[in-house]
């Protein structure tokens, strides 16, 4: 197999983009570029690390992945992707989806999923020379979603023992959430798993971003800065939601309402969720983010899931402006926030937060929609108007205001649906829903 293939735009480079991306493909064809500008596609199998810590990967021969800090690297190729400092050259997604998030150890924060025809990488080759950028050691890119996992446990030993031997994988059983990823990408890279899922990728060589002030390439440079910008909304207002969000503390203290740091945190992140500038997570139905059905498949037939539905949960942004999308949810037990304060008081039970939780939103959103920060043509404001939050716990007792999680299907039939289908019952019990948040419209 031909792991990264040279294309011209003429000679195969034009025939990947167009497939995907018809507008950027018009715009190159009107510069008609020259065979020194290189596009490299790559094939990646489910799970690889496109970027870890920050630094480019790219398969070998020996069914691994070379780091372009080594010095085994491509010497050619590591000429033609130098220009972006060991992190990702810009690139355009083929084929199936990515996942870019902040690896902080103990926590993965989800940025964004990239989807086919998307042109990524562009920060670094827009900044001038002295750049603000992020540093890019906490970064990451996995080919389909790293935040995926399983709702029911996939630990029990005589379950993995039989994927281990069936499958003939080594990989330690999954600690928490977080390690579900680990197992599937094991799991998706065994002969057991037969049609192998990948994520296909064409990146530009460096020569693509040295027309900065070449008129013939103006329509180029302002489609990489128009698509940067769309990207990062969120992020270019986030000084002014601060203050926004440091406002609504200041009036909750004239109320006597002192919310924890770590609960304010939670609380902002709730809101971003409901705006679509941070992500949730909800039930996966298709191959889009990974290989879903086939995991599904092996961890109903192979694994045995006792009588539980197979639902794989994947990240997912919230569409504030489409009142039929799906919900989002977010868990006290699977943190993901932007924020990541410490709990103040370690004593409190998981139900308590809840609670108090739900309390604290629901005094900001009072706040918020009494409009007085002028705030009403924004999305935060848009949320407190549209945008409904369900605090779930799978042992809500005399908390009346927080519902039980074996609910939960009830108010979404895509749960019903993969339930109907593999005839299992709902994994009400799971950690994620001991502590859980529904994202939806109202």
């Amino acid at each position: 197999m031909l792991l990264a293939k040279k294309l011209t735009w003429k000679d195969g480079g034009r025939d990947v983009i167009s497939k995907v991306n018809p507008v950027l493909t018009e715009i190159i064809d009107k510069i008609d570029p020259s065979t020194e500008h290189l596009l490299v596609k790559v094939s990646y199998p489910f799970g690889s690390e496109i970027l870890k810590n920050g630094i480019l990967h790219l398969p070998n021969d020996n069914e691994g992945f070379t780091s372009f800090s080594d010095s085994s690297f491509d010497p050619d190729l590591k000429e033609l992707f130098a220009y972006n400092l060991g992190a990702n050259p810009v690139a355009v997604l083929l084929k199936n989806t990515a996942e870019l998030f902040l690896d902080l150890g103990d926590r993965i924060i989800p940025f964004s999923i990239i989807s086919p025809g998307k042109i990524f990488g562009t920060w670094k080759v827009l900044d001038d020379k002295i750049s603000h950028c992020p540093a890019t050691f906490v970064w990451g890119l996995t080919a389909g979603a790293r935040s995926v996992f399983m709702l029911q446990k996939i630990s029990e030993t005589g379950g993995y023992n039989r994927l281990k031997n069936r499958l003939d994988i080594n990989t330690d059983k999954a600690r928490n959430l977080l390690d579900h990823w680990r197992v599937f990408k094991e799991i998706a890279h065994s002969d057991f798993f037969g049609n192998p899922w990948e994520v296909e990728v064409a990146f530009f060589s460096g020569n693509w971003f040295t027309h900065k002030h070449d008129s013939a390439w103006n329509e180029f440079n302002y489609y990489l800065m128009q698509t940067a910008w769309d990207g990062s909304c969120y992020w270019r207002n986030q000084f002014i939601w601060g203050i926004i969000f440091s406002t609504i503390q200041k009036e909750l203290a004239k109320l006597n309402i002192k919310p924890s740091i770590y609960m304010f945190s939670l609380v902002k992140q709730l809101l971003l969720v409901g705006t679509g500038a941070v992500l949730g997570f909800q039930p996966a139905i298709d191959d889009f983010l990974a290989p879903i059905r086939k995991l599904q498949e092996i961890f109903t037939d192979i694994y045995d899931l006792k009588h539980c539905a197979p639902i794989i949960m994947q990240p997912a942004n919230f569409k504030l402006h489409n009142s039929r999308c799906r919900p989002v949810y977010y868990s006290l037990q699977h943190l993901s926030s932007i924020e990541f304060a410490a709990k103040s008081n370690e004593k409190t039970s998981t139900l308590e937060d809840l609670y108090y939780l739900r309390r604290y939103l629901r005094k900001c959103i009072n706040e918020i929609v009494q409009d007085k920060f002028n705030i009403e043509t924004t999305p935060l404001y848009e949320v407190v108007r549209t945008v409904e939050y369900n605090f779930y716990h799978n042992n809500a007792g005399r908390y009346k205001e927080i519902q039980d999680s074996k609910t939960i299907p009830i108010g979404d039939k895509v749960f019903q649906s993969i339930m109907e289908e593999y005839k299992g019952n709902f994994p009400k019990n799971s950690a994620f829903f001991n502590g859980c948040i529904k994202i939806s419209h109202k």
